[in-house]
């Protein structure tokens, strides 16, 4: 029994010490490495912290909620026609704005039959938008997503993000739950990464408008 409990000792200490001897790494919006006091300087309302733990480091990133600028020309035209391959039925010759709602991962609990009560999907965004903003909207999914009915899948037309193409572009990290995407038809766009409401929404396409 003593030799046991000793055996059990030490391996409790042998956890313990090989989690402390984790090195930990940090990194800045554009994955560059920087140090801890620096990256805790940086730390705001305006970003997340995203950790990810292995066997040997724990990473931690510093992500940006809100994210903006211009694509070029032959970007926004592969995005253009990439979403009409998801919907061919879609055509932009009209469109002002592009609206995409990002849906990256399963919920963490799985209850069978829940749907979640979140607003952006409770309610069709796109019955929303006024007719004179001419937007094109989109719910797009990540393929590993298997709990559709979660994210009102049987009312929400749900298309899935084929090859991960918008999700590798502007929602790469892991633990974010998506975001969503507002590109005007010159190019312009603000991503927002994390959870948000509708509200969110709206309030990004009214700057964008004001612009």
């Amino acid at each position: 029994m003593k030799s046991q409990l000793s055996i059990l000792i030490l391996l409790l200490i042998s956890n313990i010490s090989f989690s402390q001897d984790k090195k930990e790494l940090f990194y800045y919006y554009d994955l560059t490495e920087i140090s801890k006091d620096k990256f805790t300087s940086l730390k705001s309302k305006d970003n997340y912290a995203l950790s990810y733990e292995n066997e040997n480091s724990i990473k931690t990133y510093l992500v940006e909620i809100t994210t903006s600028g211009k694509f070029n020309f032959y970007l926004l035209e592969t995005i253009k026609k990439y979403l009409v391959d998801l919907d061919q039925k879609t055509s932009f010759t009209q469109t002002n704005f592009i609206v995409i709602n990002y849906i990256d991962n399963d919920p963490s609990i799985h209850t069978e039959g829940y749907q979640v009560p979140w607003d952006v999907f409770t309610k069709d965004i796109s019955k929303s938008f006024k007719k004179t903003d001419k937007v094109t909207h989109f719910y797009i999914i990540n393929p590993d997503v298997k709990d559709l009915y979660y994210y009102h899948g049987n009312k929400l037309n749900l298309k899935t993000d084929k090859d991960h193409f918008i999700k590798d572009k502007f929602f790469p990290l892991k633990g974010l739950n998506g975001g969503f995407l507002i590109i005007d038809k010159d190019g312009n766009y603000v991503s927002y990464k994390g959870e948000y409401s509708t509200k969110d929404v709206f309030h990004k396409l009214k700057e964008m408008k004001e612009k």
